[in-house]
């Protein structure tokens, strides 16, 4: 808990001050006013933030569902170790993976050493056969919000925009992410923390389907939109 401490007040020191402006590579951190049960208690990476809306992905809801049971034919992930994460409501029947390793996934990072695919192939074929959470970090579905939807909740007091890092997106310690924020970072004017409104995502009747996966996987992640479901890395229900 102290070492998890310690990075966040070394990203909080980072910025001369907590910006209100989110963008790519930024943590959106739900105030305890906060009560959807969806994004309680949650701490969001945001993905890209323009005029169209914003993307970003849960950091802090890791599930019981080893990625083995959703991606069978995967010989990659017999042999990982780790769970996968509930990453937001939206298209949840899509795969998001953030990798913390900058020879894996090309293009620049989304933030520190962190880069974000939506190609499961480019995952399979660079990274060492076994592989755990501190490298890799699978995520079932997004968040999304539509133009000015963000900016409004923000000004409306359900969000704190703060700086993000690679320690703490891949912490060892994620369900005392939130918590541990706010209490390290006074400066929000939070006072007092809430109960624990969600519950854990079920998510884990969902198989990996191969011949989904988009040839152009890295690009249409770029390119997607609040409310629009990935084109790649779709996972498909067990009938």
């Amino acid at each position: 808990m102290r070492r998890l401490a310690l990075s966040i007040l070394a990203s909080l020191a980072a910025a001369s001050a907590l910006a209100q402006t989110p963008a790519g590579g930024m943590f959106l951190v739900a105030t305890p006013q906060l009560r959807d049960p969806r994004f309680a208690e949650t701490v969001v990476l945001v993905l890209n933030h323009g005029r169209e809306g914003a993307i970003g992905v849960v950091v802090n809801r890791p599930t019981w569902v080893e990625p083995e049971a959703l991606f069978p034919d995967v010989d990659f992930f017999r042999r990982y170790r780790g769970v996968v994460w509930f990453g937001g409501p939206v298209a949840r029947t899509s795969a998001l993976f953030l990798v913390r390793d900058g020879d894996v996934v090309e293009g620049e990072p989304i933030v520190d050493d962190i880069h974000i695919t939506a190609d499961i192939n480019e995952v399979r074929e660079n990274l060492p056969f076994r592989t755990d959470e501190r490298i890799l970090r699978v995520y079932a579905g997004y968040a999304g919000w539509g133009p000015g939807q963000l900016d409004s909740e923000i000004s409306a007091g359900d969000w704190q925009v703060t700086p993000a890092s690679g320690d703490l997106i891949f912490t060892p310690e994620p369900m005392s992410l939130w918590r541990e924020v706010h209490r390290v970072a006074p400066d929000m004017g939070i006072v007092g923390l809430p109960g624990n409104p969600w519950q854990e995502p079920f998510v884990a009747h969902f198989r990996y389907c191969g011949r989904c996966v988009s040839r152009n996987a890295r690009n249409s992640l770029v390119s997607l939109q609040a409310g629009h479901s990935s084109p790649s890395a779709s996972l498909l229900p067990i009938r």
